[in-house]
């Protein structure tokens, strides 16, 4: 049962950390790309990650609460 708890735990930080700032996955991955400044994702792609991830924050919890 620890163990589901930490891997919550890391998800829900995961998450949070994308909330607050979605940029990061994107320099995560820019380095794919020869010109990165030029594929830079649009306001829409990160508000699209931002709601992602707090629907996934929400399942998360609601999640956490049935098991506990």
């Amino acid at each position: 049962m620890a163990g589901l708890y930490l891997l919550v735990a890391l998800a829900s930080l995961m998450c949070l950390a994308i909330i607050i700032r979605p940029q990061l996955l994107w320099h995560l991955s820019a380095w794919q790309y020869k010109n990165p400044e030029k594929n830079e994702p649009s306001d829409a792609w990160y508000m699209a990650q931002r709601l992602g991830a707090a629907f996934s924050l929400v399942v998360l919890l609601i999640m956490v609460s049935t098991v506990a």
